[in-house]
């Protein structure tokens, strides 16, 4: 398995992999830093990240059916949490409808949402895309 950065060749079927599991995708920009898990040639995994100053937003983990609950979900954070580290992150910020249980096992902690920076506050994942109902988690790395 090897994780890359979203290619041409790949871009589609990553975007293709996110809307099947019902994340956004209209808001995905030359911001967003978007990589797939390549399996067989397929993508199986996708993770993003936005920065902002020092924090950066985690978004856009989606792992394939067929690959799930194979360690390719914790690998991709794994991943992404390094990439974050490397490029100047000191915590990482996410937004979960669905995997609060999932996120809390690497050690994320839900946070208030008055408690986010200003710089993720105004990100479009933060202010529209995402439901207000959406809980917010944070890691410091």
């Amino acid at each position: 398995m090897e994780i890359n950065r979203v290619s041409e060749n790949t871009f589609s079927k990553a975007l293709e992999l996110l809307k099947t599991n019902n994340l956004p995708t209209e808001d995905i920009s030359e911001l967003t830093k978007l990589f797939a898990a390549i399996m067989d040639d397929e993508v199986a995994g996708t993770v993003g990240i936005e920065f902002y100053k020092d924090v950066a937003l985690l978004r856009s983990l989606a792992v394939r059916e067929d690959y799930r609950t194979k360690g390719l979900g914790r690998q991709l954070i794994n991943y992404i949490e390094t990439f974050a580290k490397q490029n100047g992150a000191t915590e990482l910020i996410l937004l979960t409808t669905t995997a609060v249980d999932y996120f809390s096992k690497s050690a994320y902690i839900t946070i208030q949402r008055n408690n986010v920076p200003e710089e993720i506050k105004k990100s479009s994942e933060f202010s529209s895309t995402c439901p207000s109902s959406a809980v917010v988690m944070k890691k410091i790395l």
